[in-house]
């Protein structure tokens, strides 16, 4: 008794219940996330080089020209 009070007053049948009639929605979205996680991980494949290479140029350029700004201001 104490078990149903601390969830809401409703039973383990019922949240099974809802679970089972939610199953068809449950089961889509676990495969639509699947299907996303694994085309990302082969677009990281792909493209994690350039990422990472150009974000070295990415930084090591912004702070040169923050260097500079702070050259030419001061």
């Amino acid at each position: 008794m104490e078990f149903d009070k601390a969830m809401g007053g409703a039973s383990i049948a019922t949240y099974v219940g809802d679970i089972m009639a939610a199953r068809e929605v449950l089961l889509y979205t676990l495969g639509t996330a699947f299907l996303i996680g694994f085309v990302y991980l082969v677009v990281l494949r792909i493209l994690g080089g350039p990422i990472i290479y150009i974000s070295i140029v990415a930084i090591i350029g912004g702070m040169a020209y923050g260097g500079w700004m702070l050259y030419a201001e001061a």
